[in-house]
């Protein structure tokens, strides 16, 4: 028991449960003093209004103090929080005008009403200070209940998100039931054990919360957020408010202090003391220094990412084919998801096989079905379509599309095409592409898939750099790897290339000319040469010489008419000659260059099959008949 005088001067006694504070009075200047379970004495004063009492002890949590704020605050023997019909009794008689008293309620530290106001802010759950400022004592204290809701649901949603905030600690929550929940998630962590509903009640019956952490509540967290792609944002709001309300409760101790007569000099120390806790305070994350070994560590575990195409496309990275209209990007990205999904080898390497997503944008949509069926997508291949006609934000989708990866354990994403999916106000802003790229390699970085956008290259260009190739700024380059250039010079004229991959066990893409099968599978020829080109000049060269009846052309004549190169403007006259398609005369030296012209006898036409030979690649020579070579035209 403790002797208590109350403020209409009576003498009763009080039983503070628990609380150990003694000698409980009321001095001759009207502030109450008491002595705490230190041994220290400890001044309180009821402030002018009658209404809010505050205390501050450097040696007692704020708890150990609030029953005998109650007390002198209400005149009565309440000694814990459940005494709460009394308390609210008490409100409605002594609140100042304008207020109820209702925001008096759950100064325990405990949990409090959702939607029930803490105007007192005295202790705090953070602090040692009582507040002694009208306008803190009519304050919510800083906190985010949606945001600590949407961390410990996220971390329902997938186990392993917790990890993704490792500085994220219990005293950081402002709810008590939300510190309960989240110890019991660092607990189950700790001991390698699946984060659910019923291993969190195991775990908080040992501790004896269950019942103050309700199933029902548990079921509310575990729906609140749609994924888990978005805890770091979560955690980081959580970490805010108490930063904020950290600090407030230093400035409340420098308030106390200061109307307990505390001298000047000593108050001055005091705020050099509070200030230098304050720092400690607000650097709760330090920079991530990596020292010798952590370095050592780090490049281990990146090397240990899975190649999902050997040496051109790893898990947790981003890539990018891109390619002029019509170049055949589209139907490469569609043969690779094919294959991945089959574990066939793609463009000459290996891959690894598992779970693919291919997502259209809508103008893709129906050319992409039936272009994966015709190349061999199958019902037991773990290859999922979705036609993406409804995603009105692509960052929210960009979110979801994290958990489902994670769901289905999804190796490969395509996305056809890439400005569908982000925003991009300035295609040829830095900042602007690397920051729309950075949100895709978010989802790469926390799926662990490899993700693939199609992405256009500016019109009638034919860029050989696949650096360069890509619409828009080089903040695209910056962030992807590799590029993956496709590029078309003619009907069947393909060749493919790429830009280095950032992985030191990766594999630019040389150079090559890009086949098609007639099943629709894309292959690899050999290497690029200018003069493969010839095949795309050779009926342009006819028609010209068909122009005019005796007209002749060197082959310096004839690329300048073309506007094309020597080289291939001698190949393609060269290639013609030998087919007996052009007469030719002159043997070729400095002097006397080889000229040509047509030839007049019906003997020299194209002959039955209209083809001739470049390095053992049929050429085609009647446009007819290119539907029979398809859209990449010839084959080695």
């Amino acid at each position: 028991m403790a002797r208590l005088s109350t403020a209409l001067g009576a003498t009763r006694d009080y039983p503070f449960e628990g609380a150990g504070m003694t000698d409980v009075h009321r001095t001759t200047s009207g502030a109450w003093q008491f002595l705490c379970t230190h041994g220290e004495r400890v001044n309180a004063t009821l402030r002018a209004d009658g209404w809010h009492a505050y205390a501050y002890c450097r040696k007692c949590p704020p708890e150990a103090l609030q029953p005998v704020l109650d007390a002198i605050e209400r005149g009565l023997p309440i000694s814990s929080p459940q005494d709460e019909g009394a308390k609210q009794e008490v409100r409605q008689e002594k609140a100042p005008p304008g207020q109820d008293g209702a925001g008096h309620a759950g100064r325990d530290g405990g949990q409090r009403a959702k939607d029930e106001p803490d105007d007192s802010y005295s202790a705090g759950r953070n602090g040692n200070a009582q507040v002694a400022n009208d306008d803190f004592l009519r304050r919510m204290p800083p906190n985010s209940e949606d945001a600590e809701k949407a961390v410990l649901g996220a971390i329902f949603l997938e186990d392993e998100a917790i990890g993704r905030i490792p500085w994220l600690t219990v005293e950081m929550f402002y709810r008590e039931v939300h510190r309960e929940i989240y110890k019991a998630m660092l607990t189950l962590r700790s001991s390698a054990k699946p984060i659910d509903i019923v291993t969190m009640r195991a775990v908080l019956e040992r501790a004896g919360k269950w019942g103050f952490v309700s199933p029902q509540y548990l079921a509310e967290i575990l729906v609140f957020v749609p994924g888990s792609s978005n805890i770091e944002h979560y955690a980081a709001i959580v970490r805010d408010m108490s930063i904020k309300r950290q600090v407030a409760e230093r400035a409340a101790e420098l308030v106390s202090l200061a109307y307990n007569g505390v001298t000047a000099d000593a108050l001055i120390g005091e705020l050099q003391s509070i200030a230098s806790r304050t720092s400690e305070v607000a650097t709760i994350q330090d920079i991530g220094w990596e020292g010798f070994d952590d370095a050592v560590l780090a490049n281990d575990e990146y090397l240990k990412r899975t190649p999902v195409i050997d040496k051109l496309c790893y898990s947790h990275a981003v890539s990018l084919i891109t390619g002029g209209k019509h170049a055949g990007k589209s139907t490469l990205a569609r043969w690779m998801a094919v294959c991945v999904a089959k574990g066939w080898p793609v463009l000459g390497r290996e891959v690894t096989q598992g779970p693919v997503f291919y997502i259209a944008s809508e103008d893709e949509t129906m050319a992409a079905r039936q272009e994966l069926i015709r190349l061999g997508w199958r019902k037991d291949d773990p290859l999922r379509f979705f036609p993406a006609t409804n995603v009105d934000d692509p960052d929210k989708f960009l979110g979801r599309l994290a958990d489902e990866i994670r769901r289905y354990r999804v190796i490969f994403v395509v996305l056809d095409m890439l400005f569908d999916f982000v925003r991009i106000a300035d295609e040829m802003s830095y900042a602007g592409t690397r920051a729309a790229l950075g949100k895709i390699q978010n989802v790469a970085s926390l799926s662990g898939a490899h993700m693939l956008p199609i992405h256009h290259a500016p019109k009638n260009a034919q860029i050989g750099d696949a650096t360069v190739a890509a619409l828009g700024s080089q903040g695209l380059a910056a962030r992807v790897s590799p590029i993956i250039l496709v590029r078309r010079f003619g009907p069947g004229v393909h060749s493919i290339s790429s830009t280095g991959v950032r992985d030191p066990r990766g594999q630019a893409l040389v150079e090559s000319r890009l086949l098609r099968n007639e099943d629709g599978s894309v292959v690899l020829g050999g290497a690029f040469k200018n003069y493969m080109l010839a095949e795309v000049y050779a009926e342009r060269v006819m028609d010209i010489l068909d122009g005019e009846d005796g007209s002749e052309y060197t082959a310096t004549d004839m690329a300048q008419a073309l506007d094309i190169s020597y080289q291939i403007a001698s190949k393609c006259l060269s290639l013609l000659y030998k087919q007996g398609l052009v007469g030719r005369r002159g043997d070729g030296k400095k002097r006397r260059p080889f000229v040509y012209s047509k030839i007049i006898s019906g003997a020299n036409d194209l002959g039955e099959s209209g083809n001739m030979a470049v390095n053992d690649t049929a050429i085609n020579m009647n446009p007819d008949d290119d539907r029979n070579s398809g859209r990449f035209g010839y084959k080695d």
